[in-house]
C-alpha cells in the first residue's frame, strides 16, 4: 500500500521481471514470512534469507552463490546453514539455508509470533541435531571478500558491517543507539508470547549453550518423546488469540501428541 514500496518494487522489475510479490491479509510474523521464500520454491538447492534493510553492495551476491554451489558440490561437506557475515559478527539479518538443513530440521517454528526468538528456536534444533549426530551443520565463516582479500561491505539498518544489527537479546537492545521509543517495542517483542513458546519448547534459549545447558536441552521438541527436530504445528486459535491481544494464549500440546512416532 505504500508508494514508497510500490515504486522499489516497479525499479525491481526492470531487472527481474520474475520477481514474485506475496501479499497477505494477516500479519505472518518473521518466521511466517522467511517460510514462505522457501514455499515458493520448495526444490530450490538453498534459499538466502535477508532482512529488509540489508543492503549487498556490488560483486557479493555473486560471492555468496559461489559458496553455495561449492558447498554444495563438495560431497564432504556437511555445513547446511550459513550466516552471511561480516567479519566477526553472526547476522540473522542474512543468511543461507540448504535443502538439507530444512529437510533435517524443518521450517521455522511459526509459533514463535510475531518477531524474535525464532531464529534462537531454530538454532537450538541445530545443536540438538549436533548433539545426537556428532557433527557441525553451520557455519559462520567469511564468504564476503572479494579477489583480494578485502571485505565487501555488507549494510544493515544503513550502517556498515552489521553495526546497524540490534539483536534480539534485551542486554544488547538496552545498549544499542536505537531511540528510547523503538527500544520499548523491541524489548516487549522479547518478552512476548513468541519467546515464551520458544523457551517451554526446548527448556531454555540460548544460541551456544555450554556443556551444561546442552545436558538441560529437550532432546525432543517440548520433551514430548518420539517426535522428530523438525515437527511443529501451528496453534491456529493461539494465533488468533495473539491478534486479538490476548495476554494468556496457552498452545494445545494435543496438536503434537498424536504425531509420535
Amino acid at each position: 500500500k505504500s508508494d514508497f514500496v510500490r515504486r522499489e518494487l516497479d525499479d525491481i522489475r526492470t531487472f527481474r521481471p520474475d520477481m514474485v510479490v506475496l501479499h497477505y491479509p494477516d500479519q505472518l510474523g518473521v518466521a511466517g514470512g522467511w517460510n514462505e521464500a522457501m514455499r515458493v520454491d520448495p526444490h530450490a538447492p538453498y534459499w538466502l534469507i535477508v532482512s529488509d534493510d540489508v543492503h549487498f553492495e556490488p560483486g557479493s551476491l555473486k560471492l555468496v552463490a559461489e559458496w553455495a554451489h561449492r558447498n554444495l558440490q563438495n560431497p564432504q561437506s556437511k555445513i547446511w546453514f550459513h550466516y552471511v557475515t561480516i567479519g566477526e559478527d553472526k547476522l540473522h539479518g542474512s543468511f543461507i539455508l540448504t535443502n538439507k538443513v530444512v529437510r533435517e530440521l524443518g521450517l521455522y517454528d511459526e509459533n514463535v509470533f510475531p518477531a524474535f526468538c525464532e531464529d534462537t528456536e531454530y538454532e537450538m534444533r541445530m545443536n540438538m541435531w549436533e548433539t545426537l549426530h556428532g557433527m557441525p551443520t553451520w557455519s559462520t565463516r567469511d564468504v564476503m571478500k572479494g579477489p583480494d582479500g578485502k571485505l565487501i561491505p555488507l549494510t544493515h539498518n544503513n550502517l556498515p558491517n552489521g553495526k546497524g544489527y540490534i539483536s534480539g537479546t534485551i542486554r544488547n537492545i538496552q545498549s544499542s543507539s536505537t531511540d528510547p521509543e523503538t527500544k520499548k517495542q523491541y524489548v516487549a517483542l522479547h518478552k512476548s508470547m513468541g519467546c515464551v513458546y520458544g523457551r517451554e519448547k526446548w527448556g531454555f534459549l540460548t544460541t551456544v549453550p555450554n556443556a551444561n545447558q546442552l545436558q538441560r536441552l529437550y532432546r525432543t521438541p517440548h520433551n514430548i518423546p518420539n517426535i522428530p527436530l523438525w515437527l511443529w504445528r501451528l496453534d491456529v486459535r493461539r494465533r488468533r488469540c495473539e491478534l486479538d491481544g490476548g495476554t494468556h494464549c496457552p498452545y494445545d500440546w494435543n496438536l503434537l501428541s498424536a504425531e509420535r512416532t
